[in-house]
């Protein structure tokens, strides 16, 4: 497996190096650097860049920075006849941070790792940055798991977000125990991973998210297909997490049956007569599903002024 780094990556970690340096009283590298890359600004513009490639790689080798990413590549020899190159790039801001890889159709197979050059700063931080990173591409790499790249679980964008969100979070939780059992997920990442689980099914009971937290956190790998059921639809989540009891409401952000736009606020509650004008425009809805409560003001309002005073 060929590993490749972007110049501009080369160049970030090694001039923040220099600088860190610097300003903790150490100032013989940058002066190096600078003298090194002042002697190539002899050179004319190809040979320069070239010569500024070969500097700054020579430079990020000797101050070990491709180790993190060489110790979590030797955890997961399963990528190895996957995959036939690495190629990191700098992520200017950690927003634009993404792994992905090119379509399974394509001559070779290339993983592509885009990562704050902060990070480097931070040797352990990293490492577990990336261990994190390649257990999700082993994870889509591995037919059992059943990958398939869909460009939207809806048609509207805001519940097409939150979907990914319930996909995306229970997918961590599940990356997040294997690392644990394997001695490799700090507390901070355990941490996180539960509250973002609490804060995406809030309204469930404590009980109903400690069993969830427990089956994807402690329980075998889910499929993608498990992971895309659960994100649609909360019965099926709590089936899977074996949650007792457990009425299958809506959560926060989920869409309201009628208007399809993500709530927070819902109705339960509702007169028969309004009950039975929803239904005469919704006959598949069921009172037994609550709807938004801006939804359930206007039918409430409607009805009001339809009857008389």
């Amino acid at each position: 497996m060929r590993i490749e780094y972007a110049p501009a990556l080369l160049e970030a970690v090694v001039l923040a190096h220099v600088r860190r340096l610097e300003a903790a009283g150490d100032p013989v590298p940058a002066r190096e650097l600078q003298r090194d890359t002042h002697d190539l600004d002899l050179l004319d513009e190809a040979a320069r860049e070239r010569g500024l490639v070969e500097l700054h790689g020579e430079a990020f080798r000797k101050h070990g920075f491709e180790e993190p990413l060489r110790e979590a590549l030797g955890e997961r020899p399963e990528l190895a006849g996957l995959v036939a190159r690495v190629q990191l790039f700098v992520a200017p801001e950690a927003r634009l941070e993404e792994v992905d890889l090119n379509p399974p159709g394509s001559t070779e197979r290339i993983l592509r790792i885009r990562v704050g050059a902060w990070r480097f700063a931070q040797p352990k931080i990293l490492r577990e940055y990336l261990a994190r990173q390649l257990v999700h591409v082993a994870d889509l790499l591995d037919p059992a798991f059943g990958y398939e790249h869909l460009a939207r679980l809806s048609d509207r964008p805001a519940e097409d977000g939150l979907l990914r969100d319930r996909y995306r979070v229970l997918w961590e939780l599940s990356v997040a125990g294997r690392l644990a059992r394997a001695g490799r997920c700090p507390d901070a990442e355990r941490a996180r991973v539960t509250g973002e689980l609490d804060a995406l099914y809030g309204t469930a009971s404590t009980t109903a998210r400690a069993r969830i937290f427990a089956r994807f956190f402690d329980g075998p790998r889910p499929t993608h297909a498990d992971l895309l059921a659960c994100a649609h639809d909360t019965r099926r989540l709590f089936a899977l997490a074996g949650v007792p009891h457990e009425r299958a409401g809506p959560m926060p952000g989920s869409p309201c049956p009628l208007c399809r736009f993500p709530s927070h606020s819902w109705s339960a509650r509702l007169d028969d007569a309004v009950v039975a004008a929803v239904r005469s425009d919704f006959p598949s809805w069921s009172p037994a599903t609550p709807i938004c409560e801006r939804c359930s003001d206007l039918y409430e309002l409607a009805y009001a002024t339809r009857s008389p005073s």
